[in-house]
């Protein structure tokens, strides 16, 4: 009888390690249901209140107050109920939480090009090697999306709101090595193939490959009738040229300049003038920075030199006016001569006019309308709102 009994515990006892010990993968089949699992935490706080984990078999996350003091590599046990949030499988509510250890290795991450981002790596570390971001420009902001390519195909990342050491810095310009959490988060019933995005959780996920690396966008340092200086920073000492031309299309260019590279505060201050052009000058650029056989290119953008325009702007009203407000220039009232005034200007335009009115039926007399047909018979771009 005792044996009996003893056989009837280890059996009730493996039972319960049995259910304890469910692999993700299976567990991931189970949505309404609760869910008891093992894993290695993947990420702290950066990403907010949730936590994803993953074990040798798929990965999974968790989101509630239970588990917001789970950190990178913590060996935990998790139980709750398993939901679908937009497409996105996690145990919401957390019923518990065991921490068994701390300090663990991350599951190594999965290598993958960009056409198996999807539903078998959902809530796992993933890697895609040699990306680069389609429009790379300024600085990371919170809660944003960013589109990247592998050459093959665009992804998206997403930078979280609590990513401190992402949000302000610089979106990386040239080829890199991607690490981050494949996520998904997508309003369609039962979607596994849209809505996938990948989430960096610092600046170390982004792992610049190349022995020159731009760290900062690229800047007009200073402007004049004639030049455009344009400055940035790397990571090493560089040769830095801007290549440009007057069209938006990079093959028609053919004029090239080289700047300088300064050391300031461990990084390296690259500056170029181009000079030679006209007042009022649109130019189309891309610089760059290079050493041996590497090359970091910044984005392609448009500059301009100072124009011979004053830019200066009156105000007039045909009403009296309370000077006391204004900040630069006070405005005038000119009464019934503000027609008058308008024809004059619109008579000396020589490129352009953008004419803005409430109303065009409240215009006294027909001066106005008259300019503004002289000005498109002249053959000036005439845009106007009413």
């Amino acid at each position: 009888m005792m044996l009996r009994y003893l056989l009837a515990g280890v059996i009730a006892l493996w039972g319960f390690e049995s259910r304890a010990q469910e692999t993700i993968e299976s567990a991931r089949n189970k949505v309404g249901q609760t869910v008891t699992v093992s894993g290695i935490v993947t990420n702290g706080g950066e990403l907010g209140l949730i936590r994803y984990f993953q074990d040798e078999t798929a990965g999974l996350s968790a989101y509630g107050n239970l588990g917001s003091s789970l950190q990178r590599g913590d060996s935990i046990t998790i139980s709750g109920t398993l939901k679908n949030y937009n497409n996105l499988l996690e145990i919401d509510p957390i019923s518990s939480v065991n921490v068994h250890s701390a300090g663990h290795n991350l599951p190594e991450p999965k290598l993958l090009t960009a056409d198996q981002i999807g539903e078998s790596y959902e809530s796992q570390l993933v890697r895609l090697n040699n990306v680069q971001f389609v429009s790379p420009s300024g600085t990371f902001n919170g809660d944003a999306n960013y589109t990247l390519t592998d050459g093959n195909q665009t992804f998206v990342i997403r930078i979280n709101r609590n990513a401190g050491s992402i949000v302000g810095q610089q979106i990386p310009t040239g080829v890199f090595d991607l690490t981050a959490i494949c996520s998904q988060f997508s309003y369609n019933t039962n979607d596994v193939t849209t809505g996938y995005q990948l989430l960096p959780r610092n600046m170390d996920d982004f792992i610049l490959t190349g022995s020159v690396n731009i760290l900062s966008p690229v800047t007009v340092q200073d402007i004049s009738k004639n030049s455009v200086t344009l400055s940035w920073t790397t990571d090493s000492e560089t040769t830095s040229e801007v290549v440009y031309g007057v069209t938006p299309h990079a093959s028609e260019w053919r004029d090239i300049t080289t700047g300088t590279s300064t050391l300031l505060n461990e990084e390296y201050l690259q500056e170029v003038t181009i000079s030679g052009l006209q007042p009022g000058t649109i130019i189309y650029a891309l610089p760059y920075s290079y050493h041996a056989s590497d090359t970091a290119f910044a984005p392609q953008a448009a500059y301009a030199t100072e124009s011979n325009s004053t830019g200066d702007i009156k105000v007039y009203f045909n009403s009296d006016v309370d000077t006391t407000y204004a900040i630069y220039q006070p405005a005038q009232n000119i009464g019934s001569a503000l027609d008058d005034t308008l024809v004059a200007y619109l008579d000396r335009a020589t490129e352009s006019i953008d004419f803005a009115i409430y109303s065009f039926s409240n215009i006294a007399s027909a001066s106005i309308p008259d300019a503004l047909n002289r000005a498109k018979n002249r053959g000036l771009r005439v845009r106007m709102i009413a």
